[in-house]
């Protein structure tokens, strides 16, 4: 049974090579002057790491095109995150002419889960391009749960101190405040600022409640 597999030192296989003619050196000169894009030796260079040749030029265009990347996802981030803080914004300011400050808290509900709803459309988004990392995309997950959840308990709150024959703001003030409160307690840390901009809008749907509430022309 014949075999191609010798025992060798790594110059000994180079040698080898070189003789059967299947060393690229020899074989195709211009191997040693081009990279394969074309780059001249001359003009460009190349530089070994592993055992690997690279061209300079390439990589100085690798590394110009992944900041260009990262500069356009920045600018995607800040696009996103402030259309959602603009929508936030105006719905806030269409809440101010409900009537009844009850159903100016039920509308803030529905505004902070609509902002929830974006501001995972916008991790899962910025997850895929590699903007955030697992860490970043957990510390995100974890806020939308707790915002959920002080929501929902909001939520079931508001609607006890209507059945209750209560009308006033002053009755839904309150509520608003602990909505906020049970947000800040249960919150994960979020010194980071790419996922303190993503959650900036449910942010400033939570504490647009109270202003809603105010606002509204019912019973003070």
């Amino acid at each position: 049974m014949r075999t191609h597999l010798v025992a060798g030192t790594q110059s000994d296989n180079i040698k080898d090579s070189i003789t059967k003619g299947t060393n690229v050196l020899v074989a195709m000169p211009e191997f040693r002057t081009r990279c394969r894009n074309d780059h001249r030796t001359k003009d460009a260079g190349f530089y070994f790491v592993g055992g690997r040749r690279w061209c300079k030029t390439c990589k100085r265009i690798s590394n110009k095109n992944a900041k260009e990347r990262a500069r356009m996802q920045r600018k995607l981030l800040t696009s996103a995150v402030t259309c959602s803080i603009l929508a936030v914004v105006l719905i806030m300011i269409a809440g101010c002419k409900i009537q009844d400050p009850y159903r100016a808290a039920i509308r803030g509900s529905a505004d902070v889960s609509q902002a929830v709803s974006s501001g995972i459309k916008i991790t899962a988004s910025y997850y895929s391009s590699g903007t955030f990392n697992d860490a970043q995309k957990a510390t995100a997950a974890k806020y939308f749960g707790v915002v959920t959840e002080c929501n929902m308990t909001f939520r079931k709150a508001v609607t006890d101190v209507h059945n209750a024959g209560l009308t006033g703001a002053s009755a839904f003030l309150p509520i608003a405040d602990s909505f906020v409160t049970c947000v800040s307690v249960g919150s994960p840390n979020l010194a980071d600022p790419k996922v303190a901009n993503v959650l900036k809008a449910i942010d400033t749907a939570i504490r647009g409640i109270s202003l809603a509430v105010s606002n509204a022309k019912g019973v003070q």
